[in-house]
C-alpha cells in the first residue's frame, strides 16, 4: 500500500516549534523548545503502541528518514524487534534513572533524601524495568510499576510516581523519549488511592526523660546526634546536616536552603544542646555531625538511619526519628502550656494567615528559647514533672 506523504523538504527544514509534525505512515518528525529535529516511528510492535527513535534530522534528511522508517516496519512484520536487529536505539531505564538521581543529587538538602529517592527506585522500580529501553516504556509498564502500592504503600506510590515523572522530563529533554510523559496517563487510570490517616509513631512524652538518660550512656557520635535533634525539636535532615559556620554563640542559624519551608530559621540552644556540640567538637571540619563511615573523599552527613540504628541497640521500637518532633510539640502544650505560636514557630511551621505573617515578623526567639530550655530542663531531669513556663 503506498504511503501518502504530508511534509515536504522544505516544510521540515523551516519548521519552528516545540511540536510534533506528522508525515505518514507512522513517521514523525519531533522539535524541541530548543530547535532540534529528530525523527521517530510510531508502530505497533508485539500488540503494544511504541515510539521508536529514528536519529535527528542533521543525520537523517527526509528522504532518509522515511527509507528507515520502511526498514522498520518491514522488520516488524517479520516478527522481530528492529532495535535488536538495529542495535539499542535508546540507553535503559536504570542509566536514565541514575542520570536524572546526579543531576538532582546537588539540589537536596540531605544525604538522607538522596539515599531515600534511589532507595525507593531499587526496590519498586527497578526489578521490573531498570533493564528495559527507555524508549521501549509505555503507560502500562507504569501501570505496572507502580499498582501493586498504589493502595498498600500510597505515600511511597505518590513519591515514587513523581520520581518517575522526573525521569522520563529527563529522558524527554534529551532526546531518548517522544511523547506524552507515561506517569501522567498511568495516574489517570490507578485513580484515586483509599484516604489514609497515618501519623508518625512517636514516643509519648512522659517516657522520653527516661529515653534520654538511657541514649546518654549510649556511646558514639550517632547517639549524640540524636540528643541534639531531640534538644532542639529539629528535622532529621536540619540537624544530621548542620555545619559549625551555623552556630553563632549560642544560636544556631539554620540557612534557607536546607529548611523545608525555604525559610531561614534561628534555633536557640540550651546548655545541654551546647554540651552535645562540644562532645563531637574536632570530628569534623565542616559538618558537626559527619558519617563515621569511611571511603568517602570528602565528608558526609550521617544518614538517619544511624538515629534508628541506635533506638533499636537499645532495644526501643515502634517510635520514628521525626515523632520526636510530635513528642516535644504535645509535651508544650499538655505539660508547659506554652502559647500556640511560640511551640509552633519552635518547630518551624508557619502560623497565622498571610496577612498575620506580614505583621508579625518577629520570630519570638527569647519566648522559644524559654521553651527550649524548660524542655532540655525536662528530658535530663532538672525539673519536676509538669512544667510551667512563666509568661
Amino acid at each position: 500500500m503506498a504511503i501518502s506523504h504530508k511534509l515536504t523538504a522544505r516544510e521540515v527544514q523551516t519548521a519552528k516549534g516545540p511540536g510534533v509534525l506528522f508525515d505518514g505512515g507512522g513517521l514523525y518528525l519531533q522539535i524541541k523548545p530548543s530547535g532540534a529535529k529528530s525523527w521517530f516511528y510510531r508502530a505497533t510492535l508485539f500488540g503494544k503502541r511504541t515510539d521508536l527513535g529514528l536519529g535527528s534530522l542533521a543525520d537523517l534528511p527526509l528522504a532518509k528518514a522515511r527509507a528507515k522508517r520502511d526498514e522498520y516496519r518491514a522488520i516488524i512484520l517479520q516478527g522481530k524487534d528492529p532495535r535488536e536487529v538495529w542495535g539499542r536505539s535508546s540507553p535503559s531505564f536504570r542509566e536514565i534513572a541514575a542520570e536524572t538521581f546526579e543531576a538532582r543529587r546537588g539540589k537536596w538538602s540531605s544525604e538522607g533524601h538522596a539515599q531515600r529517592w534511589w532507595a525507593s527506585l531499587e526496590h519498586d522500580v527497578l526489578p521490573r524495568i531498570g533493564r528495559r529501553e527507555i524508549a521501549s516504556l509505555a503507560h502500562g509498564d507504569m501501570l505496572s510499576a507502580l499498582n501493586p502500592i498504589w493502595q498498600k504503600k500510597p505515600d511511597t506510590a505518590r513519591r515514587i510516581a513523581q520520581r518517575l515523572r522526573a525521569i522520563f522530563d529527563w529522558a524527554k529533554a534529551k532526546g531518548h523519549y517522544v511523547g506524552e510523559n507515561p506517569v501522567t496517563s498511568a495516574l489517570i487510570a490507578l485513580g484515586g488511592q483509599r484516604p489514609q490517616i497515618q501519623h508518625r509513631a512517636a514516643m509519648d512524652w512522659q517516657a522520653v526523660p527516661a529515653f534520654y538518660s538511657a541514649l546518654e550512656r549510649q556511646e558514639g557520635i550517632a547517639a549524640i546526634a540524636h540528643r541534639f535533634l531531640i534538644l532542639t525539636a529539629a528535622r532529621a535532615g536540619e540537624a544530621l546536616g548542620a555545619r559549625w559556620a551555623e552556630i553563632e554563640g549560642d544560636i544556631w542559624i539554620i540557612p534557607a536552603e536546607r529548611m523545608k519551608m525555604q525559610r531561614a530559621h534561628r534555633v536557640p540552644l540550651s546548655g545541654p544542646a551546647l554540651e552535645c556540640l562540644e562532645l563531637v567538637r574536632g570530628m569534623g571540619a565542616d559538618l558537626v555531625f559527619p558519617s563515621p563511615a569511611r571511603g568517602h573523599a570528602a565528608e558526609r552527613p550521617m544518614v538517619s538511619n544511624a538515629l534508628t540504628a541506635v533506638r533499636r541497640r537499645m532495644g526501643v521500637e515502634g517510635v520514628t526519628t521525626h515523632g520526636f518532633r510530635t513528642t516535644f510539640r504535645t509535651w508544650a502544650a499538655d505539660s508547659a502550656r506554652a502559647p500556640r505560636e511560640v511551640a509552633e514557630l519552635s518547630l518551624a511551621h508557619l502560623t497565622g494567615s498571610a496577612v498575620e505573617r506580614a505583621y508579625q515578623r518577629s520570630d519570638l526567639i527569647d519566648q522559644r528559647r524559654d521553651l527550649l530550655d524548660a524542655w532540655a530542663r525536662y528530658l535530663t531531669g532538672a525539673s519536676g514533672d509538669v512544667v510551667r513556663l512563666v509568661r
